[in-house]
This record gives C-alpha cells, structure tokens and sequence, in this order.
C-alpha cells in the first residue's frame, strides 16, 4: 500500500485483491485488483473509506486500456496546481497461461490470443481536496 503524507493525515491506496475462481490443479485464486482509500493520523490505526468502494477502478472492458483486470495504486501523490495526480499500474490481464499437470510437478502453459501488450503506467487525476463530498437533502443536518 502506497502511503502519503496529505492536509494533516496519513492517507493509502491498498489494492485490494477479489478472488473469482479458483485455477484448475493450482493453488491459487484468479480474480482482480482493486484501489481502496484509507486513511491514519498515527499510521497504527487505518479506516478505508467510501464505504470500500474503488478509489480507483477498472475501466470499461470494451476501453482496451490498460486497467482491466489489475491495479496496484501509487506509491505516493504528486501535487501539481490545484490537482492531485496518481501514477499507478495498470494489467489487461491476471494471467495469460494454463497450469498443466499437478501440482508442483505441472508447467505453465501460454494460453494464445492475448495481446503481449499488457501493462502500463497509468495516470488519475483529481482536484485539490476531491476525496470525499456530502450531498445535502431537503432535511436539516449536520456533521
């Protein structure tokens, strides 16, 4: 998880991983990652927050961008004008081959027709302060 210093808290991007299926005669998990927000003033105590909802997602299968399967978020966040810019990898895929055999005895074998193009450094941006926004209803309220 990148850890940054910003406005008088600590906050981070873990990369939250989602298991979909299992890998036939391997001891793994296929799925996806996913950028969380979370945030410290000590960096002891953690709270993710939007409810844990990505901070930052996939794009749109259909994109053919890089973000579509795996995403690790930034180290660190650069600060330039009145934005916020997060550098951070991006996969088309999680994996590209077929375990063959047993365990641990198997091999792994390429599985064709995937583009060998299949990562990236990507860039989102935010404005200054845009982490988190309230909506106000007709209703009296505070917080």
């Amino acid at each position: 998880m990148g850890v940054f210093r910003y406005q008088g808290y600590y906050l981070g991007t873990p990369a939250m991983y989602h298991a979909t299926s299992g890998v036939k005669n391997y001891p793994n998990t296929d799925g996806y990652h996913l950028v969380q927000l979370a945030c410290s003033r000590d960096l002891k105590t953690w709270h993710r927050l939007g409810n844990r909802s990505p901070f930052i997602g996939p794009s749109p299968l259909s994109s053919g961008a890089y973000d579509l399967a795996q995403i690790i978020g930034s180290s660190n966040v650069i600060l330039r004008d009145d934005e916020l810019w997060f550098y951070y990898t991006g996969l088309k895929y999680r994996n590209t081959w077929d375990y063959v055999g047993e365990y641990p005895d198997g091999e792994h074998i390429p599985v064709t027709g995937f583009d060998s193009d299949i990562g990236a450094i990507n860039l989102a941006v935010l404005r200054r302060d845009g982490f988190i926004s309230l909506n106000a209803n007709h209703q009296e309220g505070r917080f």
